[in-house]
């Protein structure tokens, strides 16, 4: 095994404003010049790629819009328990029921169904 020995690092030289020339002047950084492309080598558009992406672009943006909508619904309900004076609203009559809770404070409000009834059977 052979030993290395470290050398020691060279001091550098401390620059001050005196140095760097007119004052305000940031000195100027090396840049790389940029690739340019060389035709025929672009990227081929695939359809597939691009028929999936405008898919998700507007489910995305349908989500979008409902979670707007679903916002202001909510600060409706929010606004119409406390009109009322309700933390919480039970109507059994619905189909199916529900029960609407408001944590106050913090403006939060839950709308959950009552009962055990299973929604997965709607299909007969």
């Amino acid at each position: 095994m052979s030993s290395s020995k470290k050398k020691p690092a060279k001091a550098k030289a401390k620059t001050t404003s005196k140095d760097d020339g007119a004052a305000g002047e940031t000195p100027k950084k090396k840049t790389s010049p940029r690739q340019i492309a060389i035709p025929g080598t672009e990227e081929k558009k695939i359809k597939e790629l691009d028929d999936a992406a405008m898919a998700y672009v507007k489910e995305r943006d349908e989500r979008i819009a409902l979670s707007r909508k679903e916002k202001t619904a909510k600060d409706a309900l929010i606004a119409a328990m406390k009109k009322h004076g309700k933390n919480v609203y039970r109507d059994p009559d619905a189909a199916p029921p529900y029960t609407v809770t408001l944590t106050e404070g913090k403006d939060k409000i839950k709308v959950e169904r009552d009962g055990s009834e299973d929604d997965s059977n709607d299909s007969e």
